[in-house]
């Protein structure tokens, strides 16, 4: 039984575990959700783990990296055998999907003891949306604020129960149409039936992320910037009326 528990104690001894705090955010199992530009508190205990006992040979390093593509940081910090740190990183403003790694490593096995977390930075919402419709009253500008890191944007307009969505929007369904803009786009033209009436808003997409509500580091739902009603009134030539004498 002494055996047993022995080799237990060891299997812990493996280990080091890291965790992410956040503006009172807390664990969505090994992923945390965060809106672009908050700040992320590290904090790891560093226990006595077999082969990095030796002041020479322990060696820790945490980094950081967005798997979009855009590198955030890397860091290397200080040996620790024992006791609690905390590792301030600063706002993440640059959404995309972050990699934490805490290592352990000594000479002969580099990166043997390790743990990951991930941090899902969601673009934030446009702002300042608004909407002109043309001269003729046939179509509708919907334009907005661009929001930071964000690369496309998603459109969805309210339309009436059998009416068809404009050209080039898709069906989402029986009253709902949508549409991503190009890279940087931001605005989209819905073509409207005069008379009718509308209501729209817009979302920003980075990569696979689109902005969201975030409650406590859980993605609850998408988040959107509400463009409000609209409706466009088809022009009406003047008519002239001659009066002869």
């Amino acid at each position: 039984m002494k055996n047993i528990h022995y080799s237990f104690t060891l299997l812990i001894l493996y280990f080091v575990i890291l965790y992410i705090t956040a503006s009172s955010v807390s664990a969505d199992g090994t992923i945390y959700h965060l809106r672009a530009g908050q700040a992320v508190d590290l904090k790891w205990d560093s226990l006595n783990v077999l082969d990095c006992r030796a002041s020479n040979d322990y060696y820790t390093n945490l980094w950081g990296s967005n798997t979009n593509g855009v590198p955030y940081s890397s860091w290397a910090v200080a040996p620790s055998l024992f006791g609690v740190k905390k590792f301030l990183v600063g706002a993440l403003t640059n959404p995309g999907v972050y990699l934490f790694r805490f290592n352990c490593q000594d000479d002969d096995t580099p990166a043997r003891y390790y743990e990951d977390e991930y941090i899902r930075v969601y673009p934030l919402v446009p702002t300042a949306p608004n909407s002109l419709c043309n001269a003729a009253g046939t179509a509708r500008t919907l334009q907005w604020t661009p929001a930071n890191g964000a690369t496309h944007y998603y459109v969805r307009v309210v339309i009436p129960v059998g009416q068809s969505c404009s050209a080039g929007w898709s069906t989402i369904d029986a009253t709902h149409c949508g549409f991503t803009t190009g890279s940087g786009v931001t605005f989209a033209t819905y073509n409207t039936v005069s008379g009718t009436n509308y209501n729209w808003e817009v979302s920003s997409i980075t990569g696979s992320l689109v902005s969201g509500n975030i409650v406590k580091g859980v993605y609850v739902s998408e988040a959107y910037a509400n463009g409000g009603n609209f409706s466009c009134i088809a022009s009406v030539a003047p008519s002239v009326q001659l009066n002869f004498q």
